[in-house]
């Protein structure tokens, strides 16, 4: 039996640049919980919408990359904060839902 998971996957500059975005790798194993996945994820973060006017993110230098994704935006796309040696950077990941068999998630 099929059942809806989720899924965290990387989103990282492409290679090709002209401000264009790829998504990576997929991380992890897949979810039963959206809200579980994103607890587990831990890090500083905000769905992209709400990262684009918070104040924080803004002067981190957050971009509205909906649609400059390379083979299309996740089904949620995250801004994280990240600290560098120069301070504060924007990050981003997504989450996509899939189907999985029904052993096949994380409780």
């Amino acid at each position: 039996m099929k059942v809806e998971a989720y899924k965290e996957i990387t989103v990282y500059h492409a290679h090709s640049g002209f401000g264009m975005y790829q998504i990576g790798e997929s991380n992890g194993e897949a979810w039963e919980s959206l809200y579980d996945l994103e607890v587990a994820i831990g890090v500083l973060f905000l769905p992209l919408a709400e990262a684009l006017n918070d104040e924080a993110y803004i002067a981190a230098g957050v971009e509205d990359i909906t649609g400059k994704i390379y083979g299309g935006d996740p089904d949620y796309l995250y801004a994280r904060l990240d600290q560098s040696p120069d301070g504060l950077e924007i990050g981003y990941f997504g989450i996509n839902k899939i189907e999985v068999d029904n052993e096949q998630y994380t409780i």
